[in-house]
């Protein structure tokens, strides 16, 4: 765990359960996906590629493959305290607040091990 941020460690088992669901998004260019203290709409979880935490004193923590991030504050409204950042040619799951809240789902994340 990042200070103030849960990251959970999806098995592939759990990716294939979401991939039934929704689809991977290709990322074309570097984008920012969560502004500091923006309250996200969607968890992220690394498929492949470069998804970053940049924290306020602009050091980079990275995101290792099948980790979801930024669930618990979209689940419960909460500020995101860093920016969420994914590199060009990257593979992210994204998972809206709607699915999020999918029973489904939801048994998956709460079966997930958090780092």
């Amino acid at each position: 765990m990042i200070k103030g941020i849960k990251i959970l460690n999806l098995t592939p088992e759990h990716i294939s359960e979401i991939l039934k669901i929704t689809e991977v998004h290709h990322y074309n260019f570097d984008q920012t996906l969560i502004y500091k203290n923006n309250v996200p709409n969607a968890a992220y979880c690394l498929i492949n590629g470069i998804l970053r935490i940049k924290k306020y004193d602009n050091s980079i923590i990275p995101i290792q493959e099948n980790q979801l991030i930024a669930h618990e504050e979209c689940l419960q409204h909460k500020p995101f305290k860093h920016e969420l950042q994914v590199v060009k040619n990257s593979s992210i799951l994204v998972l809206p607040k709607s699915l999020l809240k999918n029973t489904q789902i939801i048994s998956i994340v709460l079966n997930s091990e958090m780092i």
